[in-house]
């Protein structure tokens, strides 16, 4: 970004999460109260987040440059998201959640790769997705795909 710029794409991003979020709210209308917590927290935390977002860059002081990002990433973070959607049914959420995890951390690593980095990744990985497995599948009572594998 050159000076004096601001960054407008990303606003107008974040614009769009705040219209994402209303639509997650106005979505709940004819949910149960309970069923509706989850898609409300998200969608309330969408909103949230967007407007802080937009307010920050308003008010961040445009910087000289900032170094572009890599082309080749961006599309494997959304062949890896796409893939993981079409293969939850198939596989099963868990396996495909882990999977796809891991590897977009992969792509997303900009850090020297080392065998405790790694070792750190996986671990932290299994543990956050067998988490959130549970936690819906057993706590919240949430049908998650089981697929082939589970």
């Amino acid at each position: 970004m050159k000076e004096g710029e601001r960054a407008w794409g990303s606003s107008t991003a974040s614009l769009g999460f705040v219209a994402l979020g209303v639509l997650a709210l106005w979505g709940t209308g004819d949910l149960s109260p309970l069923g509706s917590v989850f898609p409300r927290a998200i969608g309330s935390a969408m909103i949230l987040f967007a407007v802080m977002d937009i307010v920050w860059r308003w008010f961040e002081r445009p910087r000289e440059q900032r170094p572009d990002g890599s082309n080749l990433r961006r599309v494997a973070l959304a062949a890896i998201m796409l893939l993981w959607a079409l293969l939850l049914q198939a596989v099963g959420f868990w396996v495909t959640s882990l999977a796809a995890s891991l590897l977009l951390m992969l792509v997303a690593n900009h850090e020297p790769w080392t065998a405790r980095r790694a070792l750190g990744y996986v671990v932290s990985t299994l543990a956050v997705v067998t988490g959130l497995y549970a936690v819906f599948a057993f706590g919240l009572e949430v049908p998650l795909p089981g697929g082939i594998l589970f």
